[in-house]
């Protein structure tokens, strides 16, 4: 006996039996060292452009977390496409949204270590951007406030076929793609810094 839509929708996750369709692709074919660029990091500062011992933590956690960042978004779209195209259980939802949710976070803190590092902010409060919302995404994950919670919520997160959603906002998926790709681009850079042209010169 298949579960209703209203028993779906209602005590297992919002609007999950409306959950149809993503927009999100894989990126990793435009990346091919995704996979080393922590290696990368570390080879290069070690042979080829030293990183002060005072700066190689943030500079490797800016790597690290960015190869994290890449992988938990590529585990959570294999999640949803079993999800869509293999009978839609309800494991595989979940397993897609935690990995998802980890992802997000994991893509803030790198943007958090940049302003570490740099002392530039990435988003001023209240202006409406991209990184204020992933910044939101990263509290109301990282802090349960029952005052945020909406009727027939359920959980913090839930997909749409638009994009992935909170009661106080969405990440459209062209987005949640946007951020990805701004995070290959910052863990490529980095990985292959030449530390005295790029830093001590700028």
């Amino acid at each position: 006996m298949h579960p209703t839509n209203y028993t779906l929708d209602n005590l297992v996750a919002k609007d999950i039996s409306k959950f149809t369709q993503h927009s999100l692709k894989s990126i990793l074919q435009d990346y091919d060292q995704h996979s080393h660029w922590l290696s990368n990091c570390i080879l290069n500062s070690i042979f080829t452009s030293p990183i002060p011992d005072k700066d190689k933590p943030g500079f490797f956690s800016i790597v690290r977390k960015g190869e994290h960042t890449i992988s938990e978004y590529e585990i959570s779209l294999s999640y949803l496409e079993m999800f869509l195209k293999e009978g839609r259980k309800i494991s595989d939802y979940f397993r897609a949204l935690s990995h998802l949710e980890v992802c997000l976070s994991a893509a803030y803190q790198v943007f958090e270590y940049i302003k570490k590092l740099n002392g530039k902010l990435f988003f001023q409060s209240g202006d409406g951007s991209l990184g204020e919302r992933l910044n939101r995404i990263y509290n109301i994950s990282k802090h349960l406030q029952k005052s945020t919670f909406i009727p027939q919520q359920l959980h913090l997160f839930w997909f749409t076929n638009t994009g992935f959603a909170s009661s106080e906002l969405e990440l459209k998926y062209e987005e949640i793609e946007e951020i990805m790709r701004d995070i290959c681009t910052i863990s490529e850079r980095t990985s292959k810094l030449r530390y005295e042209n790029e830093i001590e010169n700028r």
